[in-house]
């Protein structure tokens, strides 16, 4: 099944609305509730379809906000993964991720910590 076919799947269908009917039918980003909405995954976990994802972990978010926060995410990672790769472990033994991760959760930002969390 394609991931269009999944988005048609009732079962996501069942998951967006209710997504929606949460966020009360507005984008959770800019307040807008006079813009077409779409159901933004903060990231896709391997192994799982779309409606099997936890609802914390998704947005409604009209069309701009949801091109910026996955523009915004995209580059996130970029450098995430820039720099795991440039500087690997601190001294502490734990690695950049872990660094930020941790620093994430005592922020109290799951957002910032489930993002980093698919980077592991």
């Amino acid at each position: 099944m394609t991931y269009a076919e999944k988005l048609r799947d009732p079962r996501w269908q069942k998951k967006r609305l209710k997504i929606l009917e949460r966020d009360s039918f507005s984008c959770v980003a800019c307040g807008a509730d006079d813009k077409p909405l779409q159901v933004h995954h903060c990231f896709y976990e391997r192994h799982k379809e779309p409606w099997e994802t936890d609802d914390r972990l998704l947005l409604s978010v009209c069309e701009n906000c949801h091109e910026e926060r996955a523009n915004l995410e995209h580059d996130a990672l970029r450098a995430v993964a820039f720099l795991l790769a440039r500087y690997g472990h601190n001294d502490d033994g734990l690695d950049v991720f872990t660094s930020l991760a941790v620093a994430a959760a005592q922020d109290n930002n799951p957002d910032a910590f489930y993002t980093l969390e698919e980077c592991e």
